[in-house]
């Protein structure tokens, strides 16, 4: 709204209706982010998970049944063994919102172990005409805008000469804050094949479930709650297609 009336009073004030052609090209734009938002008030109030609380859920599934540690207020991790190799997986203390110390949780681990790579699994934008869900993989520190976490992040990993390799699951920005599409949680199976890879040799790594991690506990069996609730959710969405289809129908006769 306080966008519109900025565009709107300035097209009053200096008689420039091309800026008005300006708020028309980008009205479409500003309704995608406006119905994003509106879709993720019932996620964040009833704790279901986000499209970017993959990274998370992701982290949860991994750990399992392993103890998990409280590394600060914000931050957990838990040892595993996959494929012979030790692995720190680490993400931010579920269920709550919550985005965790990414950079501290890294700096902490690395500074007491001889880590070999560090993998991070995050959300990530995707063009028009690229699947949601879809997974990439490529090098570098998977995080979204938190510039100054991940400068720090880096900063440390290239002091330490450790690599870090990226998967990063494709949504529409917009879809980051609305309850999880199942185009995404469908793709935690290419996840998982992706972080094998990169785990082929290494001897102890670092894997870091980046992003929100709402409705999403600390380990496997509170990942299964999660996946559940978001299933329901599903339902419950076509259910309501269904039922206007229904309606739609009963008002053409």
């Amino acid at each position: 709204t306080k966008l519109i009336r900025h565009f709107i009073e300035i097209i009053k004030q200096t008689k420039n209706f091309q800026i008005g052609m300006i708020l028309q090209m980008q009205l479409p734009f500003i309704d995608r982010q406006m119905q994003g938002l509106y879709q993720s008030v019932p996620a964040l109030t009833n704790g279901i998970p986000v499209g970017d609380s993959i990274g998370a859920l992701y982290a949860a599934k991994l750990i399992g049944n392993e103890k998990v540690v409280n590394l600060d207020e914000q931050t957990v991790y838990a040892r595993k063994k996959i494929n012979g190799k030790e692995v720190f997986v680490v993400k931010a203390d579920g269920p709550g919102a919550n985005l965790g110390n990414i950079d501290e949780a890294i700096r902490k681990i690395a500074s007491k172990n001889k880590i070999d790579k560090i993998i991070t699994i995050d959300a990530s934008g995707k063009l028009e005409g690229e699947k949601t869900g879809a997974v990439a993989e490529g090098v570098g520190f998977a995080m979204g805008p938190r510039g100054a976490e991940r400068f720090f992040a880096e900063s440390f990993v290239v002091e330490k000469n450790i690599p870090v390799d990226a998967i990063v699951i494709k949504m529409k920005p917009e879809e980051a804050l609305m309850p999880m599409p199942k185009d995404v949680l469908n793709s935690i199976p290419k996840i998982d094949e992706a972080v094998k890879r990169s785990l082929e040799n290494v001897k102890k790594a670092i894997v870091v479930g980046v992003g929100l991690t709402i409705g999403v506990g600390n380990n496997g069996k509170e990942a299964k709650k999660a996946e559940e609730k978001l299933k329901k959710y599903y339902r419950k969405i076509e259910r309501e297609k269904r039922k206007k289809s229904r309606k739609r129908i009963g008002f053409l006769k």
